[in-house]
């Protein structure tokens, strides 16, 4: 949800924001929305449909001030642009079939949407890591087959599967696995990309 407010010291000047919005169906997907904002009021009002929920679609928002005076009309416009950043909705680990746990950088464990940096220590006689991998899939746009982006590990697309098998033929010394992601938009589907 977004929540918008601004002011001036200026009278008689009324300030608007404007956007198009975003939505599941065609009754309001790509729609102007101009919404009223009352100058100085100490909360924000909200712009409904601006962005959706576990959606990677941005949306932008022009903050316009307009003044008429002397039959004249001035405005200022004041552009917001809100990209969204992908993650996954969860990801679990597991050893040879046991539960393996995921650590973040500063030590706490356990899986956080929106941290890309994880370890997980790895026996030294371990077969198999499995990285269980799910993605937002809920809430589309209009026009949209789904939420727009894939899940890709070393390059190979896992989203059906959810996940992949890492496997490991000569046991050594006990492994610690690495993994950081790159979560981009693009124009046709985004990916995620550990």
């Amino acid at each position: 949800m977004v929540y918008a407010w601004a002011a001036t010291g200026e009278k008689n000047v009324s300030i608007q924001a404007i956007y198009n919005q975003v939505f599941s169906g065609s009754l309001y997907h790509g729609k102007e929305k101009t919404v009223d904002l009352p100058s100085g009021a100490a909360s924000g009002t909200l712009l409904n449909r601006l962005l959706m929920k576990e959606n990677p679609v941005a949306g932008t928002v022009t903050i316009r001030l307009t003044k008429e005076e002397n039959g004249v009309t001035f405005y200022q416009d004041y552009v917001t642009r809100f990209d969204r950043t992908l993650t996954l909705k969860d990801m679990t680990t597991q050893c040879d079939g046991a539960a393996a746990a995921l650590e973040k950088e500063d030590g706490t464990k356990g899986f956080t949407p929106g941290v890309k940096t994880y370890s997980v220590t790895v026996s030294m006689a371990a077969q198999n890591l499995e990285l269980r991998l799910s993605r937002y899939e809920e809430n589309t746009c209009y026009g949209e087959e789904d939420v727009g982006y894939r899940i890709r590990v070393d390059g190979t697309d896992v989203t059906a599967e959810g996940g992949v098998v890492i496997r490991w033929t000569a046991p050594s010394t006990p492994r610690r696995l690495r993994s950081r992601w790159k979560i981009t938009r693009l124009r046709t589907a985004p990916e995620l990309i550990p």
